[in-house]
């Protein structure tokens, strides 16, 4: 893989600086139009889809069993909210629900 190839796909540090730096409430949307502006073949994304959509039901088994069940789970909808942007907007939809809560139940 050449070196402009490697930067137009982003590494790791990429993505989650797209994470952080957008706004709370449009995060999941904008890494999803970010990531859909590099990823142009369709069998990739159905992949990526495919993949967080296996890792989904993984995540809500180990929320009753042993293991990080919250982490996977968040891992499966983060990649999911990047093949769709149906998802991505549920997302962040529930992190300003998730943020209002937050603000409403903080002491003080």
């Amino acid at each position: 893989m050449s070196e402009t190839e490697r930067k137009r796909r982003g590494g790791l540090r990429e993505h989650f600086a797209v994470l952080g730096t957008a706004e709370p409430g449009r995060r999941f949307l904008t890494y999803h139009e970010w990531r859909a502006s590099r990823v142009r073949q369709r069998w990739i994304r159905t992949l990526y889809l495919t993949l967080s959509l296996l890792l989904v039901p993984v995540g809500i088994l180990m929320l009753v069993t042993p293991g990080p069940g919250l982490l996977v789970l968040g891992i499966a909808l983060g990649l999911v909210a990047q093949a769709s942007r149906r998802w991505a907007c549920w997302l962040d939809a529930s992190e300003n629900w998730c943020r209002r809560r937050i603000r409403r139940n903080r002491p003080g």
